[in-house]
């Protein structure tokens, strides 16, 4: 529940009911002003986080969220060549990204899926699939991309994978090349080989803001 003063936000207190009689009521108006506002999480609050490939559905409520989701990121191809010589051919890319606010109108289906590695990320509203995040591949080539649509998003967006990392040539039994690096705040969808403090798995992070636009 938001109290305001003014237009002075006191604070929010989450998933507290205001009855008359027996109905609920979300809002409570003097005049024009705004005085309660009931909210089902407090802000900041995060409502799902997965490092990692995973699958959830659940109902999304109402609101202004903070969305962080990527796709894993791909591998290298490794070329074998003569007096234990390896060369990394195609460093992997890494996961396209979603980085950014948006708006949920009305409570309703909310599925994400945080890939493996190469794998796929996504989130679908109301059995919609509104965003799509490329899972990386091979290091040559485009980016990754990662579509949006159906979706107001308020900041922020679609983030491109990196590409090529610096895995060409390397002697046998060295382990400093690294594919593309992670684009994600969170290090999440690196290319392989992977990066120190990265990971090769992409992931989801969905953060409560505020009840409205």
């Amino acid at each position: 529940m938001t109290i305001y003063v003014g237009n002075t936000l006191i604070k929010y207190i989450k998933n507290t009911g205001i009855y008359y009689g027996n109905q609920p009521i979300s809002k409570v108006y003097k005049g024009s002003q705004l005085l309660y506002e009931v909210t089902p999480y407090d802000t900041d609050e995060t409502v799902y986080n997965k490092s990692g490939s995973g699958t959830t559905e659940f109902m999304l409520d109402k609101g202004v969220y903070m969305f962080y989701l990527t796709a894993g990121g791909g591998w290298f191809s490794i070329y074998y060549a003569w007096g234990g010589y390896y060369a990394a051919y195609y460093s992997g890319k890494s996961g396209a990204s979603f980085e950014g606010e948006f708006y949920n109108p009305v409570k309703q289906s909310c599925k994400i899926v945080s890939g493996g590695g190469s794998g796929e990320s996504s989130m679908t509203l109301g059995g919609v699939k509104v965003i799509t995040c490329q899972g990386g591949g091979a290091g040559s080539g485009n980016p990754n991309m990662c579509t949006v649509t159906n979706l107001q998003v308020l900041s922020g967006g679609a983030i491109p994978g990196n590409t090529q990392g610096n895995g060409a040539g390397h002697a046998a039994g060295q382990s400093t090349w690294y594919g593309a690096t992670s684009n994600s705040t969170y290090g999440w969808g690196c290319g392989g080989a992977v990066r120190p403090g990265q990971s090769n798995a992409g992931g989801a992070k969905l953060v409560y803001k505020r009840p409205s636009i």
